[in-house]
Order: C-alpha cells, then structure tokens, then sequence
C-alpha cells in the first residue's frame, strides 16, 4: 500500500513537472489586436491597429465679394482648398474607413472676415458635394473646418463653385 501511494505522488510530481514546464508561445501584449490570452511567453508577433491617411484628391478656388454695397465687391476675399482625405486601418478589426473634406478658407485680405459661404463641388463623374457655413477668418489667418463624406467619388480634377453672402469686415 506504501509503495502504491509513493508510485501515484511520483506519478502527480512527473505530471505535474511535465504540464507546468511547457510554454505557450504568441502576443502578450493585452493591447494588440492579436493578443493571445493563454499565452506566457511573447513570440514577438504583437500587431497594432495603425491609422492610415490617403489623400484622393484637391480643387482649390478664389471666392469673390458679390455684394453690391460691399467694400471688396468683386475682389477675390478667400482662398479656398479643398482636400478629400479617406481615413483607414491596417486591420479591419480597428475601425470602419472613413472620409472627409477638409475645408480652408484663407483671407486674402486686410479685415477680420465674416462671411456666410456655400460650395458645390462636382466631381467629373457627375457627383456633387455641398458645403454652406458662416465663417470668421481674421486677417493674415486661416479657417479650417472637416466634414465627413463618402469615398465612393474622388473631388481630383472636380470644379468648385463658392458663393459669398452676408460678408462682414472688420
């Protein structure tokens, strides 16, 4: 009987020796989208979600004073840029892509300006995208201001139209 429960402890030791000294290899790191929870030893092949910036395209346009009584009727008042930017990932696991337009209104002129704007852009496949805000622009300065949009059409090789209402300078 002694020597059945020697042999079944030395058995348990030997299992237990065995089961304990083998290592499950692969990502540690909690923070990366391949994280392996019943892993102990780091195999060095974490990877990490990554934003991705693609620039799809840019039109670019003077916006001109058409207020009559305005003091800078018919001047070109802002410098707008339009860039379409497409925001993705390196995993599909990290976020769902996404694009916007970004907007910059620089003033061309020496007043503090505020004025009401609207924007068509037509892609040249037909597609239009429309933008109508105030807007305050100091003088020797710039306005930025993003809009989320789709990345089924690219704004490259569009045209833009800007119409300039309601100005105020000071």
């Amino acid at each position: 009987m002694v020597n059945l429960k020697v042999g079944n402890l030395l058995l348990i030791s030997i299992c237990t020796l065995l089961f304990s000294s083998c290592k499950t290899e692969g990502c540690t790191d909690e923070k990366a989208i391949n994280y392996n929870i019943v892993a102990d030893t780091d195999d060095g092949s974490c990877r990490y979600c990554e934003e991705l910036t693609l620039t799809r395209g840019t039109v670019a346009t003077s916006a001109y004073d058409n207020n009559f009584g305005s003091i800078y009727y018919n001047q070109a008042v802002l410098q707008l840029n339009v860039k379409q930017i497409e925001y993705s990932y390196n995993d599909a696991s990290c976020g769902i892509p996404e694009c916007k337009l970004e907007y910059t209104f620089v003033n061309l002129i020496n007043h503090n300006a505020t004025i009401d704007v609207s924007t068509v852009i037509s892609t040249t496949v037909g597609t239009e995208f429309y933008f109508s805000n105030r807007i305050s622009v100091p003088i020797n300065s710039s306005y930025t201001i993003d809009e989320a949009t789709n990345c089924f059409y690219s704004i490259d090789g569009g045209n833009i139209n800007v119409n300039v209402y309601n100005s105020v300078y000071n």
